[in-house]
Order: structure tokens, then sequence, then C-alpha cells
């Protein structure tokens, strides 16, 4: 009932002051029509001056006319006596009218100062009315939302191991907090990402006051950083809110304040209200986290000024950062990021060192080990089973650390080809870059790496890529070298093997040159995928190309199985000048397609090199064996076929 009677007497101030604004607006009105009047009376005046001055001189010409000259000057008539007259006594009357009407246009700007002035005290009215209201609503809100509160776990949040790991509980997490996710301690490896971000949230936001803005792709730790900074700044004193955005959820909130941590769900309009809540009820410094914001869905960024606004009213007590997911933050002015102390700070995907480094510790992968996949035997020479787990899931999940340790093989190959089927070109894929997505598209299909002090932007995997290149074709493949650095030795290899797929993947003639100069064909009627270690069922006379799911075998990246031939190709393709042959992952891949020299199977090796290094590739070592094949040891060369491929894809 207050809250209606404030909102009622807010009603009649506010209809008061639009009567006020329209009067203002008549004054005006009429003020521009005298002005107007003004502006045609000094025209008129300025052209009878000008007639008054040419009757002046006709009127001196008449007094000094020479009257032995009489040919030489006009006369001067007595009718222009008259015109004269005439004129000067309308220039009277127009310079009185317009005395006139200047002192009415006086008149009126003292009346639309006056008004003005009534609108401004109404509007302060109105404000002061509305803060009022605000302020019966602000408990109301608090008590409408479905607040949890609990004891924060500040004293579990903190570094390990020579601040090599960071460990926090998942509850802070509040993307984290559904049915499908456990609460537990969450560990993060700190690469240098890791500090680098630290460093930024610490020296340009809470110390510089800077309105920070964190990109990079999605999963690969921009949240779970920021989230351990902010709860060593509760440590210090400082009170913390995390604002959550999805695309068509609510809004979720976290707050600590005083050792209490509390969430709920809300409206996104309502994020003013609670930001004034909370500023009232805390004295301390205020550090506000908006997570997941994207800058072309409206209501984020409706949400985003309402933030901005806040951290306007109070900047040295008040502090904001931004993360977003999107390659930009939209549409940018230099000099209102200039007023705003705006500044960015990028981060990259992960690399397959810094996963191994992080499973170094035993910490994070007895933390992580659930989600990685278990082998059978030992995973080769020199080879920890941690190392080759990692390098395994690597090349399905790329530089998303999310799916390399929260989720199984299985989801990210699931969710990365749910997104796949969003593509149907470049420019779909391309757009994901630029953060422009589609209803159906995500953009955790690219990776953001740096190498040698420069960056570029992939596909976040080699499955991801060499899947869009066998969907897209070589098309895709062209575009992507167009907007990708290809001077980059590693990324060179990836888009040779991306040629590769794209070319056999279509059903089209995939032309291959042998060292003599003759072309060969190597087209296929089909791209499967398979798990080396399980039996697969082969047709019975098309020649397929298997696709292996793993490519950390190191022994080959395609099989092509000619049934009606009986004969089994190993594809390995590389850029490089030279390569091993590791006949152990062979002999795996064969036993799991149940093939055998007895049924008249035959088994041959084949090298696709870039057709510029076709004369001069070699094959270093050859390590194991496939006796049971009738290979004899020393002679393995005989089985082996080294054919090049052009490496430059076609639009």
């Amino acid at each position: 009932q207050e809250i209606s009677k404030v909102e009622q007497e807010i009603s009649k101030v506010e209809e008061e002051a639009n009567e006020t604004s329209a009067s203002l607006q008549e004054v005006r009105r009429e003020i521009q029509s005298v002005d107007v009047n003004i502006s045609h009376m000094e025209e008129e005046l300025a052209t009878l001056i000008s007639t008054r001055h040419t009757v002046q001189k006709k009127q001196r010409l008449h007094d000094d006319v020479d009257l032995q000259r009489p040919r030489n000057i006009q006369d001067y008539k007595s009718s222009d006596i008259e015109n004269h007259k005439y004129l000067f006594g309308k220039l009277d009357r127009l310079k009185q009218e317009k005395g006139r009407l200047l002192e009415e246009k006086d008149h009126l700007r003292q009346k639309e100062d006056r008004l003005r002035q009534e609108k401004a005290e109404l509007v302060q009215e109105i404000r002061a009315l509305k803060a009022g209201r605000l302020g019966l609503k602000l408990e109301n809100i608090a008590n409408q939302a479905d607040w949890k509160e609990t004891e924060a776990d500040l004293a579990g949040a903190g570094f390990k191991v020579e601040q090599k790991v960071f460990s926090l509980n998942t509850s802070f997490l509040l993307r984290d907090n559904d049915e499908d996710h456990e609460v537990g301690a969450r560990l993060l490896y700190c690469r240098k990402d890791f500090h680098k971000q630290w460093r930024f949230l610490e020296e340009d936001v809470c110390k510089e006051g800077c309105l920070g803005y964190i990109m990079g792709p999605p999963g690969i730790g921009k949240t779970v950083t920021t989230m351990a900074f902010m709860l060593s700044m509760c440590k210090e004193g400082w009170s913390i809110m995390v604002v959550s955005l999805w695309v068509f959820r609510s809004v979720g909130l976290l707050e600590i304040v005083d050792g209490k941590q509390r969430t709920c769900n809300i409206a996104l309009r309502s994020i003013g209200a609670i930001l004034d809540e909370w500023t009232r009820k805390s004295k301390k410094k205020l550090l506000l986290f908006v997570d997941g914001y994207h800058y072309h869905i409206l209501l984020h960024m409706e949400l985003l000024r309402e933030c901005c606004a806040w951290r306007e009213q109070d900047q040295s007590n008040r502090r904001l950062v931004v993360a977003t997911s999107l390659g930009t933050r939209g549409k940018t002015y230099r000099e209102e990021d200039t007023e705003m102390k705006v500044k960015e700070h990028h981060v990259y995907s992960w690399t397959l060192r810094e996963y191994k480094e992080a499973v170094g510790y035993d910490c994070l992968y007895d933390s992580v080990a659930g989600v990685m996949e278990e082998i059978a035997g030992q995973p080769g020479v020199n080879v920890s089973i941690r190392d080759y787990q990692v390098e395994s899931k690597y090349m399905i999940v790329g530089g998303s650390c999310r799916y390399m340790f929260q989720y199984p093989t299985r989801t990210a190959i699931e969710d990365y080809n749910a997104a796949m089927k969003s593509v149907t070109n470049y420019r779909d894929f391309a757009l994901s870059l630029q953060g422009e997505r589609g209803a159906t598209f995500v953009n955790r299909l690219h990776g953001c790496f740096r190498e040698k002090g420069g960056e570029y932007v992939a596909p976040i995997s080699k499955f991801v890529g060499t899947e869009l290149a066998r969907k897209l074709g070589e098309s895709f493949v062209h575009e992507m070298m167009t907007w990708v650095d290809t001077n980059n030795p590693s990324m060179k290899g990836f888009f040779f093997e991306m040629l590769f797929f794209a070319r056999v993947g279509k059903g089209k003639k995939l032309i291959v040159t042998d060292r003599s100069g003759r072309m060969k064909n190597l087209k296929v009627s089909a791209v499967i995928d398979f798990q080396p270690n399980q039996t697969i069922r082969l047709p019975a006379t098309k020649r397929v190309c298997l696709k292996p799911m793993k490519w950390n075998q190191g022994g080959y990246d395609a099989v092509i199985v000619d049934t009606k031939k009986r004969l089994v190709r190993f594809v390995q393709v590389t850029i490089g000048k030279a390569h091993d042959l590791k006949l152990e992952h062979h002999r795996k891949c064969l036993k799991a397609l149940k093939v055998g020299r007895e049924a008249g199977w035959k088994v041959r090796i084949v090298f696709i090199v870039d057709k510029k290094r076709l004369p001069t590739f070699k094959v270093s070592k050859v390590r194991g064996s496939l006796e049971e094949f009738g290979w004899i040891a020393g002679e393995e060369m005989q089985h082996v076929d080294i054919f090049g491929m052009d490496s430059q894809p076609r639009s």
C-alpha cells in the first residue's frame, strides 16, 4: 500500500511535469515564430535602407547639378520626393515593430527560463519519489528473490604446490551449479595466462580502477581465473558479486559479503535494484563481475549499461570487470573508452604442452582422472600414461580446458558435432570467429592460439578442423587459409591434413603423384570415423577411408580399405622432410579390422607429402614389424609408397 501511494504521487507529479513541458514547448514555438518575424522584418529593413540610400544619392545629385550640363544627370522628379518621405516613414514604423518583437522575445525567454526551472524541480521531485519507491522495492525484491545463503568456503580457496595450482569450491562457479555437476574442489593449473589475467585484474582493474574486459574463446578458464582472484579479494575485505548471463535463462547471482555466500536467479531487468541493495548494505570496496556477456544480445547490453552506470556513481570504491567469449566486444568509441578507462585483456586457448604440465601435478591429475580415457597396456616407450591420455584427448578437444578436464571425450565429440551441424559454409565459421552466431550455432568450434609473439585463430582441434574440411570441402580450406597465417609451421601441417580430408571426404578424385611422375587416384566412396581399438565391420565391395578418432598413435592419419582387392593402405599425411615408421600402431589397427594374410589381405604404407618435397622426402626409422603379413625385417620400404599432393587448395 505504501508503494502504491508513492506511485500515485509520482503519477501526479509526472502529469504536472508533462504539462509544464508542453507549456515550455509552446513558449519555444512562440519564440521561434517571433524570431522568424524579426528575421523577415530585418530583411525588409535592409531593403528599405538600401532604397533610401539610392534616393539620398539622387537628391545629392540634384542639388549639385551643373545647369550647363543637364544631359549628363537624370532629373530628380517630384514623385521621388514623395517616395522618399514614404520610405522614411515605413522605416521608422518597422524599427518600432522590431523593438516591440524583441521585447516580446525577451519576455518569452524569461517565461522559458521560469518553466525550465519548474520542470527541473519537478524532475528532481520525481527522482526523489522514485528513489523512495525504489527503497521500498529493494527489500521486496531481495525478499522475492529465492536467495540461498551459506557460509563462504574461503579457507579452502587458494594456491597449492608453490602457486602452480589454484583450488576453489565449485559452489562459487554459477555455471557449474546444476544437477550435472557435483559440488567439490576445482583445481586449476596456473599457466602463464592465469598469472597474466590475475595481474590484469589486480593492477588494471582494482588498483587503477579501469573497466576491464576479459576476452577469449569459451572454455579456456577466464571465469575460473577471475573467480579465483575475486575470492582472494574477499580475504582482503572486498565484497564481490558475480552476474552470470545466459542467452535464454534468467540471470544467476553470486554475492559474498562478510563471509556469507548468497546465490539466486533473477530477471535481467532487476539488476539495478539488486546492485543498489548490495551497495547499501556493504560499506566496503565492491568488485562486480559480469560473466558471459554477448554484445549482440540487447538485454545483455541493457544490463551492462546499468552496471556501468553503477560504477560511474563511485569510481573510487566500485570496480567492474566483464568476460566475453566473443572475439570482439562490438562497436567501440575511442572517446568513450578513454572517458570510461576501458582496458581489454585477451586470454588464449590451451596448448598440448600446458596440458602435460598440468597433469604432472598429482593433485590436479587425481581430480580429473575420472574424465580421462582408460588405456589398456603400456602407451609406448618413454611415454607416460598421463601424457598418452592427454595427447589422445587433445586431438579431439584441442585448446578447451573445459572439455579436457571436466567432460569425457564422448561429450566433447557430441557437442562439437552438434555445433558443426550449424555450419553450412565458410561464412558461418568465419562469423563464429567474430561472435555473430546464429540461433543454433555456438562459437566453441574455434580457438585463439599464440605462437612466436603473434596469434592466430583456427579450428579448436584437429578433430574439428578435419571434420569441417570433410563436410564442407576444399573451398572451406581455401577460405580458412586466407583467414589464418599459413606461414606458421604448425598451421601448414594442419591445413595440409585438412586438405587431404576435404578432397577424400567429398567423394571427388584424390589425385596424387609418385616420384616417376605417374598420377594415381585414391578416390574412396565414403569416410567413416572409427576407434582403432574397436572392431569395425567393413563394407563388402566399397573402398572406404577410415578416419581414426585418435591421432596420437603416431602411425597414420587414415586407413583406406579396399575390400574388393583385399588391400589395406595406411595413410600418413605430412609436410615434414622425413618421418618415422611405427608399425606397432598398424598391427593394433589390423587386429581391430580382423584382416589377415591367410585371407589374402595385403598391407601397404602410404606417405602423402607436399608435392614440392616429393623428391627429397625420406623415411627415417622403422620401428616394429609386420612379419605376419609377409614383411621381412630390413625390407619394409618395399611395402611403402610415397606420393606427392598439391598443397594449394582450389576455391
